[in-house]
């Protein structure tokens, strides 16, 4: 199995939606397009708050466990 950096997530989603946007993909490739769109913005969802929680200490209020 091969792994690779999770921060390069985003770098492949990115590429298959600018692919997705050049009108270049078929219909099997537009489909994980779709799929690179939805976890982009999971990304962007759980960023956000990650970002909030460390401008405002909230992570070291919050029970382990508790989202």
């Amino acid at each position: 199995m091969k792994c690779f950096e999770a921060e390069l997530i985003p770098d492949i989603c990115e590429v298959w939606l600018r692919a997705r946007d050049a009108g270049v993909l078929n219909g099997k490739q537009k489909q994980t397009a779709k799929k690179a769109e939805i976890i982009m913005r999971s990304l962007s969802k759980v960023g956000i708050a990650a970002l909030i929680d460390e401008a405002t200490g909230f992570q070291y209020d919050r029970k382990k466990g508790d989202v």
